[in-house]
């Protein structure tokens, strides 16, 4: 990657050129710090965020991260939401560089503004660059294994190349996330802090929350300054990780009519419970239920079974395994081209693709399939490659 020009976007994402946000003279010029100086930095800095002074703030953080989050948990719900890691985490990280103190200035700065002249010079250049920094949404574009990705900011639609080693083994393409990026001891982008990871088809909801909070805040914030808007609602990408990720409710089947598909089944310990059991059931669940299937079996009968053993010649090679599953998945993926789906109103993907108003539709189960699969693929298991899907739509694939 070429250096960043000075009338280059900075790349810490505050949307004002480079020139005039990380190279100005207010923040330090890029300087190596090295992964001690960085550890010690941010002991030092969580160890001032405790002190007895700041107690008071500290409350006032937490009321403003969880909000109204808690009050439809139950205690035990509460409890488990708060003793998330990712939780535990992201507070802290919000806390020191992010939420305001009541005096002005945030833990970061007050740190530096105190204890900043005892500091080595890494550690500070460390907590200048993480000053600066704020979560943003992201895209994950490629992944270059083991030296960088390429991200999409998805608020300023523009692309950013960060060098990074371990979440080349962890992210995969279409991966949405909010990550902290800022610029590195080398003077190029570089991720930092611990970042949220999404679902890809989380993507369109976290937008819109975004942009929402955009409008509720327009006139309290300067114009532009996006670094400001993402430090106030930093405690927003924690809400949606606990929506999407961590507190999601399970996937709900329905039929074709979009009636929820819930399979009952009732165990007895003789036929005649069972006629009974299922006499109850129709009477209170009325058209609600539908009777299937009556299985019985003695207990002689149980335990003279045999527990079915696999059989040597049941394990294909895994070689001829992954030829079996990827014969399946063309002709599936072949077919699916001209299936209607719910997900596109009833259309064929085909059909969808040609219709300026659902194409993002079709875009956006691409993307989810093809993340899936490259998962499978980073889990080392059979993969499909949909690459082929975006020609045969007409639609063109970035990254």
């Amino acid at each position: 990657m070429s250096d960043i020009g000075r009338n280059d976007p900075c790349p810490c994402g505050s949307g004002k050129k480079y020139k005039r946000c990380c190279l100005a003279k207010d923040a330090p010029a890029p300087g190596a710090w090295t992964t001690g100086e960085r550890d010690s930095a941010l002991a030092s800095l969580m160890r001032f965020a405790r002190r007895a002074e700041l107690d008071g703030d500290r409350a006032a953080a937490e009321v403003t991260f969880w909000g109204k989050r808690l009050e439809g948990m139950t205690p035990a719900e509460a409890r488990e939401a708060m003793d998330f890691e990712q939780s535990r985490v992201g507070f802290h990280e919000w806390l020191v560089f992010d939420c305001p103190l009541h005096g002005g200035g945030t833990i970061v700065e007050r740190f530096l503004a105190r204890a900043g002249g005892g500091l080595r010079s890494g550690e500070r250049r460390y907590l200048e660059r993480m000053r600066l920094s704020h979560l943003r949404p992201y895209e994950v574009q490629a992944v270059r294994r083991d030296e960088g990705l390429d991200l999409l900011d998805l608020w300023a639609n523009k692309r950013v190349r960060v060098r990074e080693r371990l979440a080349t083994r962890q992210l995969v393409q279409w991966d949405i996330l909010a990550a902290r990026v800022i610029l590195g001891p080398e003077g190029y982008p570089v991720l930092d802090g611990s970042p949220y990871l999404y679902p890809t088809r989380g993507k369109e909801l976290i937008l819109r929350c975004l942009r929402r909070l955009s409008r509720s805040l327009g006139g309290k914030l300067p114009r532009a300054d996006e670094a400001t808007f993402f430090k106030s609602i930093g405690m927003a990408f924690h809400d949606l990780w606990l929506e999407l990720v961590a507190r999601r409710p399970p996937p709900t089947l329905v039929t074709a009519e979009r009636d929820e598909v819930v399979r009952l089944v009732l165990e007895t310990v003789s036929r005649q419970r069972a006629e009974r059991g299922r006499a109850l059931l129709e009477a209170a669940a009325g058209p609600a239920v539908a009777y299937r299937a009556t299985s019985s079996e003695s207990v002689q009968r149980a335990l003279e079974r045999p527990a079915r053993r696999a059989r040597p010649e049941d394990d294909a090679p895994p070689e001829a395994a992954a030829e079996i599953v990827q014969a399946f998945y063309e002709r599936h993926y072949r077919a699916w081209l001209d299936e209607p789906l719910p997900a596109l109103d009833g259309r064929t993907p085909r059909e969808a693709a040609n219709l300026k108003s659902a194409r993002p539709k079709v875009i956006a189960l691409l993307k989810d399939m093809e993340n899936l699969s490259a998962r499978e693929r980073l889990e080392g298991r059979p993969a499909y490659d949909f690459g082929w899907m975006w020609g045969q739509l007409g639609l063109e694939r970035s990254g």
